[in-house]
């Protein structure tokens, strides 16, 4: 069941407007390492807007891993905590020069 806002967006159009937070996903706690993307549709097309890393992560940024009910071929996964994208805000590697991103971003907490 699709839920939220930017489900009822039709494929192609920005969500960056319709979102008020974000988190990432890692196959296990046990990540120090990790590039965080953040995409959206620019110009109709798919694109990476975003990218944040972080080799300070502690598997106390991660929720549990949430495995797939019934088992099955879907990975199981942990979310961030905002421990995580605190430490990731931190360390952007690429951030477009557009207003309703640069805003965004800021009010999550970028450290620019």
């Amino acid at each position: 069941m699709k839920t939220g806002v930017t489900s009822n967006l039709p494929v192609g159009n920005s969500r960056i407007s319709f979102l008020t937070g974000l988190d990432w996903k890692g196959h296990h706690q046990y990540i120090n390492n990790l590039l965080a993307l953040f995409w959206d549709y620019f110009e109709g097309i798919p694109t990476i807007m975003s990218a944040f890393y972080s080799n300070k992560l502690v598997p106390n940024d991660f929720s549990n891993t949430i495995p797939k009910a019934g088992g099955g071929r879907t990975t199981s996964v942990c979310v961030t905590k905002k421990t995580a994208r605190d430490k990731l805000m931190n360390n952007w590697v690429l951030l477009p020069d557009l207003p309703d991103y640069i805003q965004f971003f800021k009010k999550l907490g970028i450290n620019n």
